[in-house]
């Protein structure tokens, strides 16, 4: 929820002009705790807020994010050709 206060109060667009070292490092917790966690988990937890995130920029990221961590290989099951 931190991510979605952190991007309310700095948009993407709003990183240009300046060292965007604190976006990445958001991005980057943001990318490890859907890793570690697990993309299933995360969506669920994160649902239930919501509606204070809905058509926000966090929202859309961790629905990115999600998307990417389901589309990953399983180890040790074959792809589907």
């Amino acid at each position: 929820m931190e991510f979605h206060v952190f991007l309310k109060a700095h948009p993407f667009e709003s990183w240009h002009n300046r060292d965007p070292t604190p976006l990445k490092t958001m991005k980057t917790m943001m990318h490890m705790i859907v890793s570690r966690l697990g993309a299933k988990q995360v969506f669920t937890v994160f649902r239930e807020k919501e509606a204070g995130m809905k058509g926000s920029e966090a929202w859309a990221y961790l629905l990115k994010l999600i998307e990417r961590e389901l589309q990953k290989p399983v180890e040790g099951v074959a792809a589907l050709p």
